[in-house]
């Protein structure tokens, strides 16, 4: 093939490329409902209420993989215990079983703390609504203890969701919460989705970039050839 043919071939090849793969190979995207004005809602433990969570949707049609959720914490009293969870809301209650349960985790925090739970990437629907949580069910010990769950200085900025909260005296809850549903402002939350991990596959700007530089390779050797002759 002579260097006019090569050019003409490699050109359609990375136009090919271009055409045929996604516009990225992988995408992330962080919902935040940033902690602001030392306001709160209370109090998260034993004896109080058992169970406060927000209830969310996807970031968007590409990201749907729940990856982590955090919200921010303070101790009221004692050393508390807790375990997260995500589940699918019916607008009223969870659907089903947990999707996601997490370890006891406990601590006592001195100030309003970002406590950060891996899902360990969780594909959800975006046609559902989810709800991601907090609870002392099954953790009730007879010893008191509570936190404070930190808010955005009560704003009800999210609309997507809401703070919701269920309170059974320890036990865990279900189809129906007894708090909340969705009139409530929101908690301080962040949820991220699809973070990127381990090598990425190049998008069609790196092939593109490629194809450039063979171009330019294939190029100068044909004004050399000219050259010599």
């Amino acid at each position: 093939m002579n260097s006019k043919n090569a050019l003409s071939a490699l050109a359609l090849g990375i136009a090919s490329l271009s055409a045929l793969l996604p516009m990225s190979a992988s995408a992330d995207a962080v919902i935040v409902n940033p902690l602001a004005g030392g306001s709160h809602w209370n109090s998260l433990g034993e004896p109080d209420t058992t169970t406060y969570g927000q209830t969310f949707k996807v970031a968007d049609a590409t990201n749907t993989r729940l990856d982590s959720f955090s919200f921010w914490l303070k101790s009221i009293r004692g050393t508390s215990h807790l375990r997260a969870y995500v589940a699918e809301w019916s607008g009223s209650g969870i659907v089903g079983t947990n999707l996601f349960a997490g370890n006891e985790f406990s601590g006592v925090y001195s100030d309003f703390t970002e406590i950060a739970i891996s899902t360990g990437g969780l594909n959800l629907d975006a046609s559902k609504q989810y709800v991601a949580y907090f609870s002392a069910a099954g953790l009730f010990d007879g010893e008191a203890d509570g936190v404070y769950i930190g808010t955005n200085n009560f704003q009800d900025a999210y609309a997507d969701g809401s703070f919701v909260y269920d309170n059974r005296r320890g036990v865990s809850p279900g189809a129906d919460w007894n708090g909340c549903h969705s009139d409530c402002p929101d908690v301080a939350f962040r949820l991220a989705f699809n973070q990127s991990s381990g090598a990425q596959v190049p998008e069609p700007a790196s092939f593109a970039l490629t194809g450039i530089a063979l171009l330019g390779m294939l190029a100068a050797r044909r004004r050399k050839g000219h050259a010599a002759r």
